[in-house]
């Protein structure tokens, strides 16, 4: 019965042991992504490296680099069997531009401006979550192209004026759970932190607002002070009028 036992915690602590991973990180963009170590990874840096490996996707060089320096393509990866894939990618949109942060707004206006991105086909297999303090659309497809049916679970946030892109595609009909546990962890896997100059239409508004008000309080008090300074005269005035009149009063006295 002890030796049972001792064997289930061993299990149990195996099973909570972190699984080995590599990291690829982006410093121009600001992004660090864990990957599982036998995941193959393809980046920029590595294209030529790896071109025997690309042809087994059906692609050149050439043609994957274009997806690098096109669509904003910061790495991609694939599990042994190839079954499971992954694309991170980094865009400068309007879109990004204008939201600047998407974990600052609120959920009810984060919601409204999911129309300004997510494609309507798609719209109604999105719900919006939230990761280490960090927002994303959590978009749910099934499709198909020339390799077969195929999912996808797409994450998208904006941080720093970027717009963030983690898409893991999974092989078959629809998602599994399997998918969305493989998934959900790359996601955990994800670091975005926040610069601290990033800035939007959002913080432009919220600074107009503020200014707008300071000014408002400012020329009330200047138009109080204007008003105290006027009646203060007004008493010197009247004061000063009160005084000459007595003293040439009393001086004509003297005559």
């Amino acid at each position: 019965m002890r030796k049972r036992l001792l064997s289930t915690l061993l299990l149990l602590l195996c099973c909570c042991l972190p699984v080995g991973a590599q990291t690829v990180s982006d410093a121009a963009h600001n992004v660090t992504l864990a990957l599982p170590d036998d995941y193959r990874v393809v980046t920029a840096d590595t294209l030529d490296d790896q071109a025997d490996y690309l042809e087994t996707l059906g692609h050149s060089v050439d043609s994957f680099r274009q997806y690098f320096r096109q669509d904003g393509l910061l790495c991609f990866a694939a599990s042994p069997d190839r079954a499971r894939q992954v694309e991170l990618r980094c865009l400068q949109t309007e879109f990004a531009a204008q939201v600047g942060d998407l974990s600052l707004l609120d959920e009810a206006t984060a919601a409204r401006m999911a129309d300004s991105l997510i494609a309507a086909d798609t719209r109604a297999g999105w719900q919006l979550i939230e990761q280490d303090g960090l927002r994303f659309y959590e978009i749910s497809t099934a499709t198909s192209d020339s390799g077969g049916r195929f999912c996808a679970l797409q994450y998208v946030t904006v941080r720093n004026g970027l717009l963030y892109d983690l898409t893991c595609y999974s092989a078959g009909e629809s998602l599994t759970e399997t998918d969305r546990a493989a998934a959900a962890s790359l996601l955990a896997g994800l670091s975005i932190p926040k610069q601290s100059g990033s800035f939007s239409l959002f913080d432009a508004e919220s600074i107009f607002l503020t200014v707008l008000i300071w000014a408002a309080i400012l020329a009330a008090l200047a138009a109080a002070g204007f008003l105290l300074y006027t009646f203060y005269a007004d008493l010197r005035r009247r004061k000063n009028e009160n005084e000459v009149s007595e003293y040439v009063r009393i001086k004509r006295r003297k005559f």
